[in-house]
């Protein structure tokens, strides 16, 4: 069937039935109950078919009905014109004379849902692709219905696309400011954090206006390694350098520099003499 749950509650359903006659006219009085309109299609399958094909065409209404309205608030133009200028177009529906003023006032209540339309987008494509169709209308519109779903909004009203195409639709209550169309959004200003340990802190609000360098240490750790230099230097030096000298200094053949070479032979003749004298000696004490 298509409708929404406003027009079952007044009656205005339209059914697309299919299948053996006798199965219709089973249930035909349930249908009638809800309903204007009851199209027999033909086989079972193909009433399946065209609904998702008429979803198509609705949804993509809706989709190039929000474009042109951002088309016509970024223009500077009040979209109550642009309302009253389509009600006279022959391409005006029952569709978008419901969606029109929801979306102008954000309001997505859903009558059928993002994920529901969404499901026959999806159908349509995959049916497509078997009779390699390029349904490129379709695609773009299953695409921003894919959007809004991966934004947490599939149980919210289908019409919920033109979020896309309107922002200012979320800010009822801000002034309607028409922006550039070519303008860049201001970046936020960089928020400062400090640093955790306390010590740290007057460090980094002196940084904020300067480049930082990766470079600068507190002072306390350039001070720690300049204290332990020289202590690690100084003990080594004093045994090493005065132990040698005090063992080589004997070894040194003084008496032999200082002695002079013309007292050698009296130094042998008076060894001699002393020798003689000694031999003498013993042989007198023997007699």
């Amino acid at each position: 069937f298509t409708g929404s749950k406003l027009g079952a509650e007044k009656g205005q359903l339209v059914y697309y039935v299919a299948g053996e006659e006798s199965a219709v006219a089973a249930v035909r009085p349930l249908l009638q109950a809800s309903s204007t309109a009851i199209v027999d299609i033909g086989e079972i399958g193909q009433a399946s078919i065209i609904k998702v094909a008429t979803n198509m065409v609705t949804a993509a209404s809706v989709q190039a009905a929000a474009e042109a309205m951002a088309l016509v608030h970024y223009s500077g133009i009040d979209l109550e014109k642009f309302a009253e200028a389509l009600k006279h177009n022959a391409s005006y529906s029952a569709t978008l004379e419901a969606k029109i003023p929801r979306i102008m006032n954000a309001d997505f209540e859903p009558h059928f849902s993002v994920k529901h339309m969404l499901k026959d987008m999806q159908i349509a494509n995959r049916l497509g692709r078997g009779f390699d169709l390029d349904l490129t209308v379709a695609g773009a519109t299953r695409d921003r219905l894919l959007d809004e779903a991966r934004q947490g909004r599939g149980d919210e009203d289908y019409s919920a696309i033109a979020r896309r195409f309107l922002p200012f639709v979320e800010n009822k209550g801000a002034p309607d400011i028409q922006p550039d169309l070519f303008s860049q959004p201001t970046p936020p200003p960089e928020q400062v954090v400090p640093h955790e340990e306390p010590e740290f802190v007057e460090q980094q609000l002196a940084e904020i206006s300067a480049t930082y360098s990766m470079e600068t240490l507190p002072e306390p750790m350039e001070e720690a390694p300049q204290t332990s230099e020289p202590e690690a230097e100084a003990v080594p030096d004093e045994p090493v350098n005065y132990v040698p000298n005090s063992i080589e200094a004997p070894l040194e053949p003084a008496a032999e520099a200082t002695v002079p070479t013309g007292a050698e032979p009296e130094m042998r003749e008076t060894e001699e003499s002393r020798g003689f004298f000694r031999r003498l000696l013993r042989r007198t004490t023997d007699y």
